[in-house]
């Protein structure tokens, strides 16, 4: 997740087009979804501004689920925060 209120917004695309050439297998940009850090802590939701070398912009949310990530119902549980968002 990106803090667009820090920078400029098309400097900030082309750190996340890099970042996704970067990964393996490499990944498409498509641009963001703008969401309040108000909303975002919903449900239990934890946001941190988690700045990187790469990318002072960056931020986590933490979805401080009650199952362990590898139990079967970790996916769902992670899809169903997505859906909220």
């Amino acid at each position: 997740m990106d803090r667009l209120s820090l920078g400029d917004v098309q400097g900030i695309a082309t750190l996340a087009k890099a970042r996704g050439r970067e990964r393996t297998p490499p990944r498409g940009f498509y641009g963001w979804a703008e969401l309040k850090v108000s909303d975002a802590e919903r449900e239990g939701r934890t946001v941190r501004a988690t700045p990187t070398e790469e990318n002072a912009f960056h931020a986590d949310i933490h979805l401080n689920l009650e199952v362990e990530r590898g139990d079967e119902r970790w996916r769902g549980e992670q899809k169903a925060h997505a859906i909220q968002l």
